[in-house]
C-alpha cells in the first residue's frame, strides 16, 4: 500500500511519484528544504522528473530540514521524511491520489466525471 493524504506514514513508507508530488508541490511548508536525497525526483533546473506511477521509499526522497526555529526545534535539524509527511499531509482529509493516463480528447470527458463524485483536480 502507498501512502495518500490521510494516512500516517512511517520508515518504511511507500509512496507513489503522483502523491509525492501533490505532497512537495501543493503542501510543502515553506520552512524547510531538502537535503541528503538518496532518490531523485527533480533534475538541476527544478523539473519533477519523478515519474507518478513510480513507488518508492518515502524516507528516500531526502531528509526535511528546517531552515528556521519551528515549534522548537532548531534550525538545520534533519527530519526524517516521513515526519514531515505526519506533520503536513497525515493531518489532510483522507483521500485517494489517481492518475490515469488517458488520449488527449477525452480529458474534459473524465474531469467532468470525476467531479460529479467529489473529485478535484490538482
Amino acid at each position: 500500500m502507498t501512502l495518500n493524504p490521510g494516512d500516517t506514514a512511517d520508515e518504511n513508507s511507500m509512496i507513489t511519484g503522483a502523491a509525492f508530488r501533490d505532497f512537495y508541490q501543493n503542501h510543502w511548508p515553506k520552512d524547510f528544504y531538502v537535503d541528503d536525497i538518496a532518490h531523485e525526483y527533480e533534475n538541476d533546473i527544478g523539473e519533477f522528473i519523478l515519474a507518478d506511477d513510480a513507488v518508492v521509499r518515502l524516507d528516500n526522497l531526502g531528509y526535511a530540514v528546517n531552515s528556521m526555529a519551528v515549534d522548537g526545534i532548531k534550525p538545520g535539524i534533519y527530519q526524517p521524511m516521513h515526519w514531515l509527511w505526519n506533520r503536513v499531509m497525515a493531518k489532510q482529509d483522507k483521500q485517494m491520489l489517481v492518475a490515469f493516463h488517458i488520449a488527449p480528447d477525452k480529458v474534459d470527458e473524465l474531469v467532468k466525471a470525476a467531479e460529479k463524485v467529489g473529485a478535484k483536480l490538482i
